[in-house]
């Protein structure tokens, strides 16, 4: 959460609004907010918001109710451009390179994978219309009272808005500019080594800048350790499967430089395969995998 919290503080253009019944002691930025909530005051606003008796049963439910968020926590959005929901298992690099003034500006819809309105950050246009769009969707009632998770965030709210994009009805900028570990790992590399230096974050194997790193798996290791947060933060820090680890010093940079090295030598394989898979035709390669099969 430190870690978090630091890369919050590099974004000074964007303002966080974190509703926890957790420890609130953590120093925080100024563009961060605690504000102390249970899950309890959750349903209950749910509840007077939406006009229905959720009996919402367990946490992971309101990921259902992302989309619905905007207009629960409308009183909050006062003077804000636009809002949006995100993680917490993330470091976000410079966001602004990524959601710039002009990108705001000409879409009404921000979404950080180019294939889905995530769950992860998604922004919208602070206007009734996309405060209200959930229930525009004859799905929302039914899937928002079930008792287990319903995929309404990513599935029918996704669904949703790009159909309203493709009508011409708003506008949609959608764009992979983030990294997910497990997806990673899905592509073929088993490791990953990201450097978060002075608010900017990126892949040192791919070199290659990213809005923010996402762990969705890593932290779940028991291998994985975040080095305690020092004061004065540090400008630098690595992230790897084993962890986050600040880099300080000549010793920190040849380290640095060494880890960096193993990782390029351990992704060529999957260097080599993103590279057959440009110079060689689908066609081609379904034939292939067909014949090795045999």
């Amino acid at each position: 959460m430190p870690y978090f919290l630091q890369s919050c503080r590099s974004n000074p253009g964007f303002h966080w609004k974190l509703f926890t019944d957790c420890d609130l002691s953590l120093s925080r930025p100024s563009n961060v907010d605690f504000l102390p909530f249970t899950f309890q005051e959750f349903s209950h606003l749910a509840d007077e918001k939406l006009g229905e008796s959720l009996s919402l049963s367990h946490a992971y439910k309101l990921c259902d109710l992302k989309p619905a968020y905007g207009h629960l926590f409308e009183d909050e959005l006062n003077g804000f451009d636009f809002w949006g929901y995100t993680d917490l298992d993330l470091i976000y690099g410079d966001l602004s390179r990524f959601v710039s003034p002009s990108i705001l500006h000409a879409h009404d819809v921000i979404s950080s994978r180019a294939n889905l309105v995530n769950g992860h950050f998604s922004l919208f246009r602070n206007g009734r219309d996309l405060r209200l769009a959930y229930r525009s969707i004859p799905t929302w009632l039914p899937k928002f009272s079930s008792e287990k998770y319903e995929n309404f965030d990513e599935g029918d709210f996704d669904q949703y808005i790009v159909e309203r994009a493709r009508r011409g009805d708003l506008r949609l900028f959608r764009k992979d500019i983030q990294a997910d570990d497990n997806l990673m790992e899905y592509s073929g590399r088993k490791s990953f080594v990201m450097e978060w230096n002075q608010g900017r974050i990126r892949d040192l194997v791919t070199r290659s800048e990213l809005a923010y790193f996402h762990f969705i798996e890593s932290k779940y290791h028991d291998r994985f350790v975040a080095a305690p947060l020092s004061q004065p933060p540090p400008s630098r820090f690595l992230v790897r499967p084993s962890g986050i680890k600040a880099v300080s010093g000549f010793s920190g940079r040849v380290e640095q430089h060494l880890i960096c090295i193993l990782e390029c030598l351990r992704a060529t394989p999957w260097h080599l395969k993103r590279l057959l898979r440009r110079m060689v035709p689908d066609q081609v390669r379904t034939k292939l995998r067909a014949a090795l099969s045999r």
